[in-house]
């Protein structure tokens, strides 16, 4: 019997629903990225001398619900705390029913950082008696709380019931630090990977929670505020922690991984100096780089940087409030580079504003800065952003759209009287065409193959989504 047991659900799909770290939608591609935010709290949990959990990554390992019913009957648990999507909500969902079903003493218990996209969470526990808690905020002290038995109505940040009825409690008071260290160790570390990664083993580190950026799309803006930073030296002993279990790669799941620039360059001093033998990803922002700092980064092990562009029109930048110019996007491009760092370009099509000729433009531009790799994703509305509530008050959302078409992969949930949805999706789509079919980048591709195996898995993703699926 294990007391605790902390579940990434299984996806529907092909591909896994990405439900880690606040990310909304399915992968792109064939991600496998280790569920973090179960990571974290496995090691609260060995701070507060909880050790008798387990972490069960269903959706990585592709274990399929009839398997994970039979897991659950051997563990018996008490707890089952699980991560709750909003596009695979409904699937997910049948998790609580299946732990019910099997003992109807389990307590259940919904966590997720981008938890609140879902909307209305009073009707959505009401509506499913199986499930007993929703954590509607940082899911790190209220679950240990929950695990403690102390009493719902005392703990911040939770909806709960009573007779049936949703209770929301008062939001908790962010925390973000001595939280100990992630257990990495719990998990499978040798299946994770992602397109862009050179060596394995490889894990997630996560050392800030939010973004210094206010994007009027991004569901960080309103759901990880303020922006926290752990200890240093925190981060350093969890580094130590991972090497010893002989991780080679890390993706660091900071949205910025220069939210602040002092921190940054602390942290990657002490890397530096301690001489780990760790290559390395990162997100960042083109106004939080010089080339200073890369080259820091460069000496600390980055070897790709994915940088969120958006857009090549100004003002569609302005008006979404990324509070950056075409220019700065185009000298980190160009520092980037320069420091010998591959590079990653996100766009995202779909914001107000947008049009067959911004979207026409967007994809020229990249193609023209010529970066490793890129994505063109289409902006997903989330309840609470700007961007939704620009859509519901114009009339732009449509109706009857289940919340599984909320999914920067699929045509989106909104249009425009100047532009149609299904343009939106067929530039999109039109962009991973161009970019990834040209022979300038298949043959840079080839030279650069770290493994055939994945490299062929990542070719047929592309050809059934991008090519058959047209």
């Amino acid at each position: 019997m294990t007391k605790i047991l902390l579940i990434d659900p299984p996806s529907p799909e092909e591909l896994t629903i990405l439900r880690t770290i606040g990310n909304i939608g399915t992968g792109k591609a064939d991600i496998k990225w280790p569920p973090y935010d179960l990571m974290v709290l496995g090691g609260l949990f060995r701070k507060n001398d909880i050790h008798d959990f387990k972490i069960i990554d269903a959706n990585n390992l592709r274990i399929t619900y009839p398997e994970l019913e039979k897991i659950i009957a051997m563990e018996s648990p008490e707890f089952v705390i699980f991560l709750l999507s909003r596009n695979g909500m409904n699937y997910d969902l049948q998790l609580p029913k299946m732990v019910k079903r099997l003992n109807s003493n389990t307590k259940t218990v919904a966590i997720g950082l981008s938890i609140k996209a879902i909307g209305n969470l009073d009707e959505v526990l009401e509506k499913t008696p199986e499930l007993d808690i929703i954590v509607y905020s940082w899911a790190e002290m209220p679950v240990l709380n929950i695990v403690k038995l102390t009493p719902e109505a005392a703990i911040d940040g939770i909806y709960w019931k009573k007779e049936g009825k949703a209770i929301k409690n008062q939001a908790q008071t962010p925390v973000y630090n001595n939280f100990g260290i992630p257990a990495h160790d719990k998990v499978p570390l040798k299946i994770y990977r992602d397109p862009l990664t050179k060596r394995r083993p490889v894990t997630g580190v996560r050392f800030s929670m939010g973004c210094i950026g206010s994007c009027k799309f991004c569901p960080t803006v309103p759901f990880q505020r303020p922006v926290m930073f752990r200890d240093v030296e925190n981060v350093i002993d969890e580094l130590f922690f991972i090497q010893a279990l002989g991780v080679k790669e890390i993706i660091f799941f900071d949205c910025t991984f220069s939210n602040s620039i002092p921190y940054a360059k602390e942290l990657l001093k002490r890397m530096i100096e301690e001489k780990f033998d760790f290559t390395w990803v990162c997100d960042e922002r083109a106004d939080s780089l010089n080339p200073e700092l890369l080259e820091l980064m460069k000496k600390a092990g980055c070897y790709t940087i994915k940088l969120g562009t958006d857009s090549s029109s100004q003002k569609i930048l302005d008006n979404i409030s990324k509070k950056e110019s075409v220019e700065q996007i185009e000298n980190a491009v160009r520092w980037i580079k320069d420091a010998g760092i591959k590079l990653h370009m996100y766009a995202t099509f779909g914001h107000p504003d947008e049009t067959e000729a911004t979207m026409r433009n967007t994809i020229e531009w990249i193609k023209k800065l010529d970066p490793d790799t890129a994505s063109f994703g289409i902006v997903t509305p989330v309840p609470e952003t700007e961007f939704y509530d620009f859509l519901k008050s114009n009339g732009f959302l449509k109706e009857d759209v289940n919340l599984e078409s909320f999914d920067p992969v699929m045509e989106p949930v909104y249009e425009y009287p100047w532009l149609s949805s299904k343009k939106i999706l067929e530039m999109s789509r039109n962009g991973y065409r161009e970019f990834y079919m040209r022979p300038k980048f298949i043959l840079r591709r080839l030279r650069n193959v770290s493994s055939w195996k994945y490299e062929v898995q990542n070719a047929l993703m592309f050809f059934r989504t991008y090519i058959k699926g047209k």
